[in-house]
């Protein structure tokens, strides 16, 4: 008698399990945002860069950036979503380059994974200025200003993904 008690409590405590197992499952309905930005050490140490991205349920987010890589991943449980990705640059004040010519370059990466099922990708190169001299350094990005790729902003729903521009 005792043997069957066990063996029942045993199966009772199998069934719970697998029912928690599915409903865990079924509840990680993953829509995962993966930003990335390379920037060129030229850059990162001539101006001053700050990256605005759509954060959790499509807020606008800002960071500073200091480093060549720039990265972030974004969860969100709702649909439709606002995705999106930007940057800015200012030459920093004061500052003489060390180099007479610089390599001024910024790349945007955009991947969505949405319950697994639709991948999205974007990627861009969006500023490329290559040996520019010094002196020119604030034309340069002066230039840029309003001129590249993005901001790249777009939304998600069941049936797709769909460009905001």
């Amino acid at each position: 008698m005792m043997k069957m008690m066990n063996a029942k409590r045993t199966i009772q405590m199998a069934a719970m399990l697998a029912v928690t197992a599915v409903l865990l499952v079924s509840c990680t309905n993953e829509r995962t945002t993966h930003y990335r930005m390379t920037f060129s050490p030229d850059l990162i140490e001539t101006c001053d860069v700050t990256v605005i991205y759509k954060g959790q349920n499509g807020v606008e987010m800002t960071e500073g950036v200091t480093d060549t890589l720039w990265e972030k991943s974004i969860n969100n449980d709702t649909l439709p979503l606002l995705f999106g990705l930007d940057y800015k640059i200012q030459p920093k004040q004061g500052l003489k380059p060390h180099k007479e010519q610089l390599d001024l370059k910024a790349s945007c990466f955009i991947q969505l994974s949405l319950d697994k099922d639709i991948l999205f990708t974007n990627t861009s190169d969006s500023l490329i200025y290559c040996l520019v001299p010094a002196e020119r350094l604030d034309s340069a990005i002066q230039a840029d200003a309003g001129k590249h790729p993005g901001p790249f902003h777009f939304l998600a729903k069941k049936d797709g993904v769909w460009d905001m521009e």
